[in-house]
């Protein structure tokens, strides 16, 4: 685990990745707003808002509407010792 997982919790890590998707694939909100069908607040709740309050659902929806892939997600499992 690397210094900034073990700094910042896994919601908000998950919220700095929507938001780096959003921003690298040069999205704006209001392109977000017309392509999920959601209002214009709530596609910044999404990425200002209370990071618990996010559904795996809702996230993979806003990443797949910024960069048309799908969000896929790991466990590592370290071993104990």
């Amino acid at each position: 685990m690397t210094i900034f997982e073990q700094a910042i919790p896994l919601s908000e890590r998950i919220q700095w990745v929507m938001l780096k998707s959003a921003l690298e694939y040069d999205v704006t909100a209001e392109t977000l707003s017309k392509r999920l069908g959601w209002s214009i607040g709530k596609v910044r709740q999404c990425v200002c808002g209370n990071p618990r309050s996010l559904r795996i659902d809702t996230i993979s929806e806003f990443v797949f509407a910024c960069s048309g892939q799908m969000l896929r997600f790991r466990l590592d499992m370290e071993k104990a010792e």
